[in-house]
């Protein structure tokens, strides 16, 4: 088997990976009797993310390699997808990880301690989305800069971008 042909089963295998996660990704108020299912709900749908992620990025290494040129845009893309990587993995550990034990400790501490272990869940939940929204925000950017890349040079067709962003 080539190295294209690995890579574009990584990628492949990789997206559908995060798709999954996002189909199955668990969601909404939880009652306390339901925590240690939503725990091990999260962390197991945030452990496939994870694999999941690695497995993308060594698609996108290999494709950084098939496309490999002298003006490095395939260095610059593989440089925002690994920034962009380190952002969704901390989005993950932080929900599939972390979040998993502090709503543990919020059931624990019961009525009496609860509402400071609730603003340390709060915090968990800002940085995660801090992290995710960094993800998105990046990866937006980083497909339109690239694009807009390749269409500066000489002898693209300056009319499909302007079709790719109307």
């Amino acid at each position: 088997m080539t190295d294209n042909r690995k890579s574009s089963l990584a990628l492949i295998a990789g997206s559908l990976g995060m798709i999954t996660t996002m189909a199955v990704h668990p969601h909404g108020a939880v009652a306390a009797a339901q925590v240690e299912s939503m725990a091990r709900n999260l962390t197991i749908v945030h452990s496939l993310a994870l694999a999941s992620l690695m497995i993308l990025f060594l698609g996108v290494f290999g494709l950084s390699r098939r496309l490999k040129s002298a003006d490095r845009f395939d260095i610059i893309g593989l440089v925002l997808f690994a920034f962009a990587s380190i952002a969704v993995m901390n989005a993950a550990v932080m929900d599939g990880l972390v979040a998993p034990n502090v709503m543990r400790r919020i059931v624990e501490a019961g009525a009496g301690a609860g509402e400071s272990w609730r603003v340390a869940f709060r915090y968990n939940f800002e940085v995660n989305q801090g992290f995710a929204r960094l993800y998105a925000g990046n990866v937006l950017h980083r497909n339109y800069f690239l694009v807009a890349l390749y269409f500066a040079k000489p002898g693209h067709s300056p009319g499909v971008w302007q079709f790719m962003v109307a």
